[in-house]
């Protein structure tokens, strides 16, 4: 970076100045006037692009539409990240591709993103978290055009994002999870769906990182659980992070590893030309026992109903295991690593619930001493 700063003092204030300035080819690009180092970093990148841009399409830029360029986009994201992400960014896209997909990709301006945006908040009445989705996959699908040589520019990092209204997500209480746990075990998956809501509340994994875990995954000894990348799911981060195995869940995973090799004992009985056991996925489909199980949604719905708990979802576990943490003073760097996420933001930001109870208790720690101000005021 050649950004540098120039201080400027008059006999009223002082004021800063930020700009910055390098060479290429012999010449000298240079510009200031910026109020911030971020600002004139910012420029001085957008600068050098266009510059390397220029120096690599001396020949015919790539010329694509939208909606040509987004199979290649997608194809990409599929090389480079977890398929759940993909899918999302997929669905996301149709809507962008309906709209814009016959227009260049390097005629697409600012302005008409912004049209865009307004079509789905007036006409469409899109939520402006949806909305942001959209505008995300798109920011990430030119970041990716102008990696490749389709556009010169990327017209999205001029829209901003829209204001969002965050809400508590609703958690259930210990004894409500137990209660829904409880009536898991009656239903037609029961033994291998009440195993799976008790370690996904005991370490917060995403859905689908839960099903893909193998007994190998579970060191018993040094009370660790492995999540990997494996095929079929490549995870987020696409990273190997280890999560503490905590005693209850200990209990009752010793417990479900000998009902499993039970069933699978008998199963060898039963077809003994199969391999034994056939496959070492811990959550195993109840009606197709070689299969990974890849859902619980039919029983998940039916026991939504019978407890009478309609807001709990698979998700709504891994926002219980976080908010628990948080409630017990757990710190977020380490829950941010169990989890799988590269900071704490997201903890902050979205996953940080508390419970009204645990709320209430942190008030009533709240104490005023009388002082001064406070000593002559009468007691109602």
């Amino acid at each position: 970076m050649a950004v540098r700063k120039r201080i400027y003092e008059t006999k009223r204030k002082r004021e800063v100045i930020w700009g910055y300035q390098f060479q290429r080819d012999q010449r000298t690009y240079l510009e200031s006037g910026f109020t911030s180092y971020k600002e004139a970093a910012a420029a001085e990148e957008a600068k050098k692009r266009e510059l390397t841009f220029d120096e690599r399409h001396v020949v015919e830029v790539h010329q694509a539409t939208l909606q040509e360029f987004f199979p290649l986009y997608i194809q990409h994201r599929r090389a480079t990240r977890a398929a759940g992400t993909v899918n999302h960014e997929e669905r996301f896209g149709r809507q962008l591709v309906k709209v814009l997909g016959k227009r260049l990709m390097s005629d697409i301006t600012t302005a008409d993103i912004h049209r865009y945006v307004a079509q789905r908040k007036t006409e469409d009445g899109l939520a402006n978290t949806s909305v942001n989705r959209e505008l995300n996959v798109l920011r990430t699908l030119f970041r990716f055009a102008l990696d490749c040589g389709y556009v010169k520019d990327n017209p999205v990092t001029r829209v901003k994002a829209l204001r969002e209204i965050r809400t508590d997500h609703w958690i259930p209480t210990p004894e409500e999870l137990k209660c829904f746990a409880d009536e898991a075990g009656k239903t037609y998956s029961g033994k291998v769906l009440a195993v799976w809501i008790w370690f996904m509340a005991f370490t917060g994994t995403r859905p689908s990182e839960a099903l893909f875990v193998e007994w190998i995954d579970i060191d018993f000894d040094r009370g660790q659980i492995t999540i990997r990348p494996k095929n079929g799911n490549l995870l987020k981060s696409g990273k190997v992070r280890h999560i503490e195995l905590h005693g209850e869940l200990k209990v009752i995973l010793l417990a479900w590893r000998e009902e499993w090799k039970r069933v699978f004992a008998e199963r060898a009985e039963r077809y003994p030309n199969e391999p034994t056991p056939p496959h070492d996925w811990i959550f195993y489909n109840p009606r197709r026992q070689l299969a990974r199980a890849d859902s619980f949604q039919t029983c998940f719905r039916a026991v939504r109903k019978r407890t009478k708990l309609p807001n709990i979802t698979p998700y709504t576990l891994r926002h219980f295991f976080i908010s628990y943490c948080v409630m017990n003073g757990i710190d977020f760097l380490t829950i941010s690593r169990w989890v799988g996420h590269s900071s704490t933001q997201m903890i902050e930001r979205v996953y940080g619930h508390l419970t009204p109870k645990y709320r209430a208790e942190q008030m009533n720690k709240f104490t005023i001493t009388p002082g001064p101000a406070t000593k002559n005021i009468p007691v109602v």
